[in-house]
């Protein structure tokens, strides 16, 4: 096993000492059993990473000596949105779980016709703070040190104008009709629009097509929601960005 990371939303300077936040430190000691002389690394989000040693663990805390900091890049060239239609809660997990240890910079859960999750506003930042977990541990397990971000949720139709516009280009998964991604020219940044269980219906596909989304299809089989999102990014990072 190598040297644990841990994400801590604090400003991080080394040779100070630092006494981690509850949650961290509950983590630290209860799941990974870490004790009194343990070594592991720290990061906030802004690109460095702290060496860090445990000098005593409290009840409720875990206090660091904060070491050498580290400048470690390993962000894709290819700076990717994932619009994923809602899904299941462990399908949405696995979704962005995966989705941020193959580089993708923005997710962007986005309401569809077929979407079988619930959209209760009253839980969207239950919802909310669940992903931004889930983006957070896989940064840990990983070794990215940019945390990528979070979107609301979104409907489908505000969803395909505003971000045809953020990215020099934009894709939509279709099973049933499309081109092969390899023909398209290389983007800068790229859109990937993802349906739900059931995946788009035809006039979700074609609304996308109107607005400027190439429709591109992966293979002859029927790809479920999660693994057409995996794939889509591995196809996109191998041809345009990191993964060569």
């Amino acid at each position: 096993m190598g040297i644990p990371r841990a994400f801590v939303d604090v400003y991080l300077e080394s040779g100070t000492v630092l006494d981690l936040p509850p949650e961290v430190s509950h983590h630290l000691k209860s799941v990974l059993r870490l004790g009194k002389g343990a070594r592991l690394h720290l990061f906030n989000g802004n690109g460095f990473e702290f060496d860090a040693d445990i000098l005593n663990c409290g009840r409720h805390s875990i206090r660091v000596q904060i070491g050498e900091a580290k400048h470690k890049d390993y962000e894709s060239p290819l700076e990717t949105i994932l619009l994923l239609g809602l899904c299941r809660s462990e399908r949405m997990d696995f979704a962005i779980q995966k989705a941020v240890e193959l580089g993708v910079h923005t997710i962007v859960p986005v309401r569809c016709r077929r979407s079988q999750a619930t959209a209760d506003a009253k839980r969207a930042s239950h919802r909310y703070r669940r992903r931004l977990a889930q983006v957070i541990g896989a940064c840990e397990q990983c070794g990215r040190n940019h945390i990528p971000e979070v979107g609301e949720e979104m409907d489908l139709s505000v969803a395909l104008t505003h971000y045809r516009q953020c990215t020099d280009g934009a894709l939509v998964l279709s099973p049933y009709k499309g081109i092969c991604m390899s023909q398209l020219s290389k983007p800068s940044s790229l859109s990937l629009l993802i349906g739900p269980e059931g995946g788009l219906s035809d006039v979700e596909l074609d609304q996308a097509i109107a607005e400027g989304w190439a429709a591109i299809r992966i293979g002859p089989r029927i790809l479920r929601c999660e693994t057409a999102a995996l794939a889509g990014l591995i196809m996109a990072q191998t041809l345009w960005g990191d993964m060569t």
